[in-house]
């Protein structure tokens, strides 16, 4: 905003010094104009008088002209003998010859302007002198002259109203550039502070800023930025929360285990058996936080590897329903497959999209209610194979759909032993195929997750 009222200002002053620079020749153009057409009109009056010979009605029309023009007008006859003028100082001079008034130039058809007097401003005269034709027949003659007296006070008047026009415009500008600014520069120091506040590691700090310019919506932006700043960060401390503790409850369920072997458990074979079969569960559990952490790490760093194959959808869902039925049966889910008609194969690591789909999967069944359904299926559509994984529970609340996917949620109903990455990293896997993971719920009728991938190469540079 300052640069564009700066360059307005810049404007104004060079139009005021080009203006001032060129009002005189502006001016004189004007008179020399302004002189060639009261001499077309004058000649039309005088010329059918001077040519009947009615010189007392050549006067008589002067007399007339004089009050009402600035041009002054002398005629004269054709031998040179001043027929009458429109000043009354210039009387005296009739009857006499005129050839001393420029004339002469015009009795010899040639048409005369002159700028006399430049050397003192006040005496300035423009002449115009020209002959006087009628009929064909040259009749006298007519000189126009114009005191530039009166044009350079109004040259100098207009000079005044132009020079206290810039120097109100150029006062108005400079304290308007004040105004704005300190406006400006305030909430620039405050985005500077904040902006060091934040570097500091105090997440906290806002700016708060009031209007609708650039640097307030820069604020705007910055508090946008510390709000999720301070999420992530408030995520991340919850997510080693649980993460030591659960390692720390797996590492002591371990060390108990083996205590109580070292202490003689072994020989009881009942109790070792329980024994060992904790420590099989506990080594299960750090096995899969482990795996999690590692293939979260891959999809952030971008190193996933894909081995891709011809992959046939229906195919997948098939071995998914078997791999997870008995899991179902343990919660009193059931498991439905939507055969439906056979889904076209598409591009893809069948290791990795399986791994996918089972997290949806095993998600969908976390949290259906025993007695409720898991149902998976699929269509093809428009170059795509839409895969779904639908249940029958309680359904997600609209403000928690956004987060569902955000590797640092946790949310209660994650069991021990995972740390909630299964949507994020199914959401990386299926975007490494070039897809993208579809959710719909309603709260009381459950949660649809729908997997959409391309079903030919072409879509992801194959």
């Amino acid at each position: 905003m300052l640069s564009h009222l700066g360059l307005v200002l810049l404007a104004m002053v060079v139009l005021g010094i080009y203006l001032l620079s060129n009002m005189d020749w502006f001016y004189l153009n004007a008179t020399q104009n302004r002189m060639h057409d009261e001499m077309a009109m004058i000649s039309g009056r005088v010329g059918p008088l001077m040519a009947d010979g009615d010189r007392d009605g050549v006067r008589a029309y002067l007399e007339q002209l004089g009050p009402n023009v600035a041009i002054r007008v002398m005629v004269a006859d054709a031998d040179g003998v001043i027929v009458g003028s429109t000043e009354p100082e210039e009387s005296h001079l009739v009857g006499r010859p005129g050839l001393s008034y420029g004339l002469s130039k015009a009795l010899r058809s040639r048409i005369e302007q002159i700028v006399q007097g430049e050397s003192q401003p006040t005496n300035d005269a423009v002449y115009l002198v020209a002959p006087l034709d009628w009929d064909g027949k040259q009749v006298g003659a007519i000189r126009l002259s114009y005191q530039l007296g009166d044009l350079y006070s109004q040259m100098v008047q207009l000079a005044t109203t132009i020079l206290v026009g810039l120097a109100v415009a150029l006062g108005v500008g400079l304290l308007v550039s004040l105004v704005l600014a300190q406006s400006l520069s305030a909430p620039a120091r405050r985005l500077a502070t904040a902006a060091r506040a934040l570097s500091a590691g105090n997440l906290g700090y806002r700016i708060k800023p009031q209007g609708n310019d650039e640097i307030r919506e820069a604020g705007r932006a910055f508090d946008a930025l510390a709000d999720r700043m301070q999420q992530l960060e408030w995520s991340r401390q919850q997510l080693l929360g649980d993460v030591s503790h659960d390692l720390h409850s797996s590492i002591t369920g371990v060390g108990m285990a083996v205590e109580a072997l070292q202490r003689g458990a072994v020989d009881d074979l009942a109790t070792r058996a329980l024994l060992l079969d904790g420590l099989a569960s506990h080594s299960r559990r750090l096995h899969r936080m482990a795996d999690d952490l590692l293939e979260t790490a891959r999809i952030e760093a971008g190193r996933l590897q894909l081995r891709r194959s011809k992959v046939s959808p229906s195919a997948l869902l098939r071995t998914l329903a078997a791999e997870f039925t008995a899991e179902a049966n343990q919660q009193g889910v059931v498991l439905l497959l939507d055969g439906g008609s056979e889904l076209p194969a598409t591009w893809a690591d069948g290791v990795r999209l399986a791994q996918s789909l089972g997290n949806l999967v095993e998600n969908a069944i976390r949290h259906t209610p025993p007695g409720s359904r898991v149902i998976l299926g699929g269509e093809a559509d428009d170059g795509h194979c839409r895969l779904f994984v639908r249940d029958e529970g309680p359904g997600i609340p609209k403000e928690d759909l956004p987060l569902l996917f955000d590797r640092f949620k946790r949310f209660k109903q994650e069991r021990p032993g995972r740390l909630g990455f299964g949507l994020a990293i199914a959401k990386g896997l299926v975007e490494a195929h070039g897809g993208r993971i579809e959710v719909s719920s309603t709260i009381g009728d459950g949660t649809t997750f729908t997997v959409v991938l391309p079903i030919t190469g072409e879509e992801v540079g194959l």
